[in-house]
């Protein structure tokens, strides 16, 4: 039988102290303000929008930038800013020409210059091909166009064509494990060297030709979420796997999806997840509406209607451009209507699954793996990507000694001496 990581004991673990509604976060006076990209950077809340950016000590009081070394307009646009390093990076989007153009500032936004060396120039040669997603992970770049992706780190001087996936559709990380997750061709793919090699999840239970277009990795519970449809049948679907691709599930997604505004299938227009909340929003079902947002503050066993507090949209065209957390709170910024805030307030009442509890280290480990944790760990197991027990220790000195022959993706099922477990994903090396 194939073992799960099952994260509904997180949800039966984590204890909800708040459920806060959405409050406009006032980052401009315009209430029509889009608000195109967000990011933390140098504990600055940075938030682009309507041309502005601006920036937050606190998500609360907003300081506009007057930054230099490009400029926005009617067809010009920032669609992406992210942090890399000591430099604040913003992505532009010129319409008719459909081209991008990559700046950095190393003085916390108000000096921009162009960092484009080595990347593929578009057909116009007024800039670089669009660039459709863009993420910083540990430091590192990395830049999803139609022919593939490029990459580097804050201290390259180029950038990079990457290897592996072709034409992925979403990327991720895992902080804990340095592990980077593509989706491509209908799969996913997993690369633990940033990008150099790449692993193919043998992804039990993913429906055939799906495609990811939204994906979001919950830092604090492992699990990875993805939104998308089945290209043969075009049924929509939320699904997500708490072991990296091996095995996947899926939420009742029919219970949630209507009809949007035009009389389509309502699709995933936003995916957000961190500690126990989870969020996944769905487009207009009408005029004057707000985006259908659903919420789970028990790790996704459960979602309710969490649209309290956010303006509505006579167009009907109103979603999320990005997410951010910062300082205990959710942002999400919307193409209508602001920025919009919420407080997220979680308690833990035993160990579960909360990594405050319990570390793992070195990551990938070789000879040996250290394991600290505030309860009696008793017995550890080793246990592949299917579930298949590989083999059992008694837990002594605070380590496990490793195989030598073991190498790749396993999972660690720490048993306590309480009675509970926990399962967390490994590498060895």
């Amino acid at each position: 039988m194939i073992y799960r990581f099952t994260l509904f004991l997180f949800a039966i673990c984590s204890t909800i102290i708040a459920n806060a509604q959405w409050e406009k976060a006032h980052v401009s006076d315009d209430k029509n303000s889009s608000i195109s990209a967000i990011t933390v950077h140098k504990e600055k809340l940075n938030v682009f929008g309507n041309g502005f950016l601006y920036q937050s000590n606190d998500g609360l009081a907003w300081d506009t930038v007057g930054y230099n070394g490009f400029t926005t307009n009617a067809s010009t646009s920032v669609r992406h800013i992210t942090t890399s390093g000591p430099y604040l990076y913003a992505v532009t989007y010129t319409t008719g020409y459909g081209n991008s153009m990559i700046y950095r500032s190393s003085d916390n936004g108000k000096t921009f210059e162009a960092d484009t060396s080595n990347f593929p120039i578009d057909y116009y040669r007024r800039g670089v091909m669009d660039i459709h997603k863009f993420y910083s992970f540990n430091g590192t770049l990395f830049a999803i166009i139609s022919t593939g992706w490029h990459y580097k780190t804050f201290g390259d001087s180029i950038w990079r064509k990457g290897t592996g996936p072709n034409f992925p559709e979403s990327f991720s990380y895992d902080e804990s494990t340095n592990q980077v997750m593509a989706w491509n061709a209908y799969g996913l793919e997993l690369s633990s060297d940033l990008g150099q090699s790449w692993t193919r999840a043998t992804s039990a239970g993913l429906p055939s030709r799906f495609l990811a277009k939204r994906m979001a990795f919950n830092q604090s519970t492992q699990r990875l979420w993805i939104g998308g449809r089945v290209i043969t049948t075009e049924e929509e679907m939320i699904l997500y796997t708490d072991d990296f691709g091996a095995s996947w599930d899926s939420i009742p997604f029919s219970n949630y999806q209507g009809k949007s505004w035009i009389g389509f299938d309502q699709t995933v227009v936003g995916l957000y997840a961190d500690g126990a909340t989870t969020i996944f929003v769905l487009d207009n079902n009408a005029g004057n509406t707000a985006p259908d947002v659903y919420t789970s503050n028990n790790g996704g066993a459960s979602f309710f209607m969490d649209t309290v507090g956010l303006g509505t949209n006579y167009q009907a065209t109103a979603a999320p451009n990005a997410f951010a957390s910062y300082k205990g709170s959710i942002y999400m910024g919307m193409n209508f209507y602001q920025l919009y805030r919420k407080n997220q307030t979680v308690g833990i009442d035993k160990v579960g699954n909360n990594r405050m509890d319990i570390s793992l280290y070195p990551q990938p480990a070789s000879t040996h793996l250290n394991i600290t944790s505030k309860e009696e760990i008793s017995t550890v197991s080793i246990l592949n990507t299917l579930g298949q027990e590989i083999e059992s220790q008694p837990f002594v000195n605070g380590r496990i000694n490793l195989n030598q022959g073991l190498k790749g993706y396993y999972v660690v099922k720490i048993n306590f001496r309480n009675g509970e477990s926990i399962t967390r994903p490994v590498i060895f090396e």
